[in-house]
């Protein structure tokens, strides 16, 4: 028997990543610059070399806060050959804590109730479901979402376990390089989870501003500070989260781009058809200011959705408001977001779990099950399934952005009925 599995679990991704990586290689058919990987890397060799990082007319900009650049920064010092192997390997291996830790989430919600064999097999058979079409997208577009998410799961799992001030710095250091978890803040202060909101805002500045002591911009300006004014300042959402500063980030029409502000571009723009990655599917015309005003209620509707959740579950246990509220902020990330790429939605592993877990183990609630119904409907929307064509057509119809909102609703559903009526029976997942 082996002593360790998740360890030889870990030796067997590597080796078969290593392995595909080095006979793609050899056969030419990865480049280096291909796919998003060599963007973080430029990213951190340019600030590495005192130059400037944020350059909207870049064909693919850096456009994530300066932390981000700091954590590929290692990359920086390995021939460009090897990036890709070291990418593909770190990643797996985040995968697999991200789902340890999705497990000890999950275990945490009934600690005290024995498991059922069978029912923890149809919960991770679901959850892997319904969660690999997002978490392969992480490896297809060669993102860099994994990083952040663990340390989103880390700052749940320290607040499931009382260690707030823990939790907090790890959420605030994912703050620091992908920007949406900052979200937390505010929950954690209508929470009156002070501990946390301490350590989310003391981690947020130290990987914020790490980079400007360890590679202080030649013009004495904040890196922080450069990276808002020109990718995050003036967003107009009634134009898909686009503005004339931000040159080629983040295009009104983009397929890849799957928040509210960017669907709803989409179905009420009419737009001429350019090669195969923009195509009218335009339901009619919107005037701009109809559509900001849309885009805007919509949004609210996310936030009010969020605050009433948060509020009712305010009640819940230590690990049950970890996992539920986590889950609910991590769809208000998505959703809410100036640009969320296809890739970025991987987060929705952990409202995935919950809504299984709830329905596989708790209640057989109906509104639950037509949420994991559409996020059923929407793993089989891929390219893979559908081909290129119809695949891209579903893309830009929002199918991803109506995965996170079937997350969203079926996650503020299971707090709702837990603050309610919390469950008395029922088994953990594991």
């Amino acid at each position: 028997m082996i002593r360790y599995p998740w360890l030889s679990a870990i030796a067997v991704i590597l080796l078969v990543t290593a392995i595909a990586t080095a006979v793609n290689l050899k056969a030419g058919r990865l480049q280096y610059d291909e796919g998003e990987v060599h963007v973080y890397v430029l990213g951190a060799e340019r600030m590495r070399s005192g130059a400037e990082i944020y350059r909207p007319d870049d064909i693919k900009p850096f456009t994530y806060p300066p932390g981000m650049a700091l954590m590929f920064m290692p990359l920086t010092l390995l021939p460009h050959d090897a990036v890709r192997p070291l990418w593909y390997g770190a990643n797996a291996l985040l995968l697999v804590w991200a789902i340890a830790l999705v497990r000890r989430l999950v275990r945490q919600q009934d600690a005290a109730i024995p498991g059922d064999r069978r029912a923890q097999w149809a919960f991770w058979l679901l959850t892997v479901v319904l969660s690999v079409r997002h978490v392969a997208a992480v490896f297809s577009n060669q993102s860099n979402d994994l990083p952040g998410f663990v340390l989103v799961l880390l700052g749940m799992t320290g607040m499931a376990s009382r260690r707030d001030f823990a939790g907090g710095l790890a959420i605030g250091l994912a703050a620091a390089s992908k920007a949406t978890p900052i979200l937390f803040l505010p929950f954690l202060l209508l929470l009156r989870r002070f501990r946390a909101s301490a350590g989310t805002m003391v981690g947020t500045l130290l990987g914020s501003l790490a980079p400007d002591v360890l590679f202080p911009r030649t013009d004495h300006r904040y890196w922080v500070e450069s990276w808002f004014s020109t990718f995050v300042a003036g967003i107009n959402p009634a134009d898909g989260g686009n503005t004339a500063a931000v040159g080629n980030a983040w295009k009104a029409w983009n397929i890849l781009n799957q928040n509210l502000a960017s669907m709803f571009y989409r179905l009420f723009t009419e737009v001429e058809p350019i090669a195969d990655h923009t195509f009218d599917i335009s339901l009619w015309h919107m005037d701009r200011g109809a559509l900001g005003l849309l885009t805007l209620t919509a949004q609210l509707v996310v936030a009010t959705v969020l605050i009433y959740a948060a509020w009712r579950a305010r009640h819940l246990d230590a690990p049950r408001q970890a996992l539920g509220i986590g889950s609910l902020l991590v769809c208000g990330m998505v959703l809410l977001s100036p640009m969320s790429s296809k890739s970025h939605f991987c987060v929705l592993v952990a409202p995935i779990a919950l809504c299984v877990h709830d329905f596989v183990f708790r209640r057989r609630d109906r509104l639950v099950l037509v949420c994991l119904m559409v996020l059923f409907v929407g793993a089989l929307t891929s390219k893979g399934v559908f081909g290129r064509r119809r695949g891209n057509q579903l893309l830009a119809h929002g199918a991803v952005t109506w995965c996170a909102l079937a997350a969203l609703v079926g996650t503020t559903r299971v707090l709702v009925r837990s603050a309610a009526r919390p469950a008395l029976g029922g088994s953990t997942g594991s």
